[in-house]
């Protein structure tokens, strides 16, 4: 079942920004890559939603993170997690097991932006996050055109660390996955 998180908040003094998100979705199709066809369910593919819009402020930043994956004993789990743009009293912090949305507080995401191949912290203030994300490699993309700029980095790597649900504590050991430090001025 596809059960989203989705929130509309204010941003600056007119601004506003709807998001709509959601992990370890359950997906099918086929992939042909280099003459070879790869059937997304039989291998057990996982996907992602992360479709944002509307004004948001003139100078914007953010950390994100993300994950879809398979736990050993075969439920999916999945997170986005995020600080800079929705974070005014809100988040569009959540956790999917298997479908199931669970709201996460805030998160704290510390990293040394100048030495990228360095670990992050995530750690979010309910206690619910305390995981270390070690990056593999980047896509990057920086611009620089007067009226408009982004210099944006995006990591895929391995996570690390515990997520605490009301239930039960779930260890991650390599879990693959996102990160993203962003800032935009538009």
């Amino acid at each position: 079942s596809y059960n989203p998180l989705a929130i509309c908040t204010r941003a600056g003094y007119q601004g506003w920004v709807f998001t709509q998100k959601s992990t370890a979705q359950v997906c099918n199709g086929v992939v042909d890559w280099h003459g070879k066809k790869y059937d997304l369910q039989a291998i057990g593919a996982l996907a992602g939603v992360d479709w944002t819009g509307g004004f948001m402020r003139h100078e914007t930043f953010w950390n994100w993170g993300s994950l879809s994956c398979r736990l050993s004993d075969g439920r999916r789990l999945g997170f986005n997690l995020a600080a800079g743009v929705n974070e005014t009293g809100f988040s569009e912090n959540a956790i999917w097991l298997d479908g199931k949305m669970i709201k996460v507080d805030m998160v704290d995401f510390r990293f040394d932006r100048y030495h990228p191949d360095h670990s992050w912290a995530l750690r979010s203030a309910d206690g619910s996050i305390d995981l270390h994300f070690e990056p593999k490699g980047r896509r990057q993309e920086k611009t620089n055109a007067l009226i408009m700029a982004s210099n944006f980095n995006q990591y895929f790597g391995q996570y690390h660390g515990e997520i605490h649900l009301p239930d039960e504590s779930i260890h991650l050991e390599g879990a693959w996955g996102l990160v993203e430090d962003h800032y935009a001025r538009w």
